[in-house]
């Protein structure tokens, strides 16, 4: 788990970089490597989302890291992308919720 959130940590990272690099090339070139560099991103988050996480400490870094980039300024995660991720999640909801320090519940 930690290197599918590492990978997706170093395309976003690639990808805000580049964003912010707006003087140091071309507006053609700029253009095609962020359209890249996205797709990057979204294919690195979509195989974090849809990856089974083989153990407890799996399953609660995949939960911590999206409660993150839940709260981290970028726009809200749709709705289907947070229910992926409760579903890889729902196997390890006791061991979540002790971890998180609340009572198991049944939505998790």
């Amino acid at each position: 788990m930690s290197s599918k959130i590492a990978s997706h940590k170093r395309f976003r990272t690639e990808r805000i970089a580049l964003d912010r690099r707006q003087e140091q090339t071309t507006l053609r070139l700029r253009y095609a490597l962020l359209m890249y560099y996205r797709w990057r991103e979204k294919r690195a988050y979509s195989h974090l989302l849809s990856s089974q996480p083989a153990n407890a400490e799996d399953a609660y870094e995949k939960l911590i890291y999206l409660m993150a980039l839940m709260t981290s300024n970028v726009p809200p995660l749709p709705l289907n992308d947070v229910q992926q991720a409760v579903t890889t999640l729902r196997p390890f909801g006791s061991h979540l919720a002790k971890a998180l320090g609340s009572r198991p519940r049944r939505c998790l």
